[in-house]
């Protein structure tokens, strides 16, 4: 194991593993997505985006924990149109529904028009037969009954302006997109750029526009309504203020987030922390707190059904009740099997400000981690010691950490993979204050990585911390054998940036069981 764990209940364990794994707020919810992008026009100059940038939402929300996501790229009108009906039956039962989609899109006479890859438009009175309108878009998702959404990349010059037959003369067709104002509530259309404006296809693999979506829309419990204002903010600063996105439609006062916020760590009572720190009662009590949701709390009262621990038990959850009330929550939650709470950022400020200094990079740490072990074998002991963490989106990080040796045979890896405030292998990734944090939970410590960077270069701080109730590191040597170290520190720290992913791929033999192992445990 990671450490020396705490010794729990193996009922109790499994029972609160599982609601850590099936309780997230809104799993009643039903959730459905149609992505689209369009990028190999036939008869127009093609786009190089759009298909990328819609694979890559899909993905992301399938990693929100979207029920269904339905995803194409490069189709023509006939299967677009089928699409489009074919997912109606899907909203038709559904809370939530999101469309998004990227690819040539034109306003002819007020109306707003997204183009399959076979539109040829000779005629502007053709474009009711060879496109699909915006408002038959919005009209699909309209029985969604919780959030109806539909973003668009899209707002870019008519390419058929100068080639197509106009029947009557006055008949407008103008640049971008045309405003429109959703009939219903609950509804919000993003556009790339506001009506009237165009928007950019940008010189990276995305679009200036869904970029900053893919950083701010899977940020987990953040207001839609303040993601996208991030989302503006962003494209007017990497755009030098020639793109302003803009968003129409309005939404209630409950906080509404695509991702669902981690569940914090509910507070163990003095009389639990008092208890002998074997205790398979405490043990089991902050077992149920590290999760804290219904479930996990029904666990532990299954299990303890009568006395005043009991009680307390019921009393946390009863908390969840008035907590979770004014949230409406558009995703299944994260893996929250760690025992942190999370951090929130402060309500006024953007949280994931310079997060694009991160992403689509490797953040390789290498540094000398000193050892002063007392029993069995007193003295300061040096190992090399490696961290590598590669920021794909907020949605998806992966991290390995390790111990690095002469003979290969004895290092060792953990490896971790998960969104912004998930737990995976008892790691946790926030953002704050433009920094990336890395909690690793090790037994009878925390270790804890701050990594900063510009973009091209990067800084980085790694701290050991005792949990609470320890006085000494308990790990192993590379044999198995327990050791008893009083202090761990760090020298030589070096950061250094690659583009990309550069961490590796884990071995065959990392899986649920070997994802366990300690490199501290071999630190010897």
């Amino acid at each position: 194991m990671f450490g020396t764990p705490l010794r729990k209940s193996p009922a109790l364990a499994i029972a609160v593993l599982l609601a850590s794994l099936s309780s997230a707020p809104a799993l009643a919810d039903k959730r459905v997505a149609l992505v689209i992008g369009n990028s190999a026009y036939k008869n127009v100059n093609q786009l190089p985006n759009p298909s990328k940038d819609a694979a890559a939402i899909g993905e992301m929300l399938k990693k929100a924990g979207f029920d269904s996501v339905d995803s194409r790229q490069d189709i023509g009108v006939a299967d677009m149109k089928k699409m489009i009906r074919d997912f109606s039956d899907k909203v038709a039962d559904a809370d939530v529904a999101v469309v998004f989609y990227a690819g040539h899109g034109i306003e002819v006479d007020g109306t707003n028009y997204v183009l399959p890859i076979d539109t040829k438009l000779e005629r502007d009175i053709d474009v009711e037969d060879e496109a699909v309108s915006l408002d038959r878009i919005v009209k699909t998702i309209e029985p969604a009954k919780k959030l109806r959404l539909v973003i668009l990349d899209a707002c870019r010059d008519n390419p058929f302006a100068t080639t197509m037959k106009r029947s009557i003369g006055s008949r407008g067709i103008e640049r971008g997109l045309a405003k429109v104002e959703p009939a219903n509530p609950n509804t919000l259309i993003a556009y790339a750029a506001k009506a009237g404006s165009t928007a950019s296809d940008g010189a990276g693999s995305h679009s200036p526009f869904t970029t900053a979506l893919l950083v701010q829309l899977p940020v987990p419990g953040q207001d839609l309504r303040k993601s996208l204002g991030y989302v503006r903010d962003s494209v007017l600063k990497e755009t030098s203020n020639k793109q302003e996105p803009f968003v129409y439609g309005s939404l209630g006062g409950d906080d509404v987030a695509l991702v669902a916020a981690p569940a914090r760590a509910a507070t163990v009572p003095a009389q639990v922390a008092a208890l002998d720190p074997d205790s398979k009662l405490r043990q089991d009590y902050e077992l149920a707190a590290a999760v804290n949701t219904k479930p996990a709390w029904d666990a532990f009262i299954n299990n303890y059904p009568k006395g005043f621990y009991a009680d307390l038990a019921r009393a946390a959850r009863s908390k969840l009740d008035s907590a979770t009330a004014n949230t409406v929550v558009a995703s299944k939650g994260p893996d929250s099997r760690g025992t942190q709470p999370v951090a929130q950022p402060p309500k006024d400020a953007n949280p994931y400000a310079g997060f694009e200094n991160f992403t689509g990079k490797t953040f390789k740490l290498n540094y000398v981690e000193d050892q002063q072990e007392v029993s069995p074998a007193p003295g300061l002991k040096h190992v090399r010691r490696e961290i590598v963490i590669y920021v794909k989106s907020a949605a998806e990080i992966s991290s390995r950490l390790s111990y690095v040796r002469n003979d290969p045979a004895h290092s060792s890896s953990r490896y971790a993979l998960g969104a912004l405030g998930d737990f995976n292998r008892g790691v946790q990734m926030l953002y704050s204050d433009s920094k990336l944090h890395q909690v690793t939970l090790v037994g009878s410590y925390r270790l804890l990585t701050d990594i900063s960077s510009n973009g091209t270069s990067c800084q980085a701080k790694v701290v050991y911390e005792l949990n609470q109730g320890k006085d000494h590191f308990e790990m192993r040597n590379q044999n198995g054998d327990p050791v008893n170290v009083s202090a761990l520190s760090t020298q030589n720290i070096a950061c250094k940036v690659a583009a990309g992913e550069a961490m590796g791929t884990p071995p065959e033999t990392v899986g649920a069981d070997a994802s366990n192992a300690n490199p501290a445990a071999k630190a010897k």
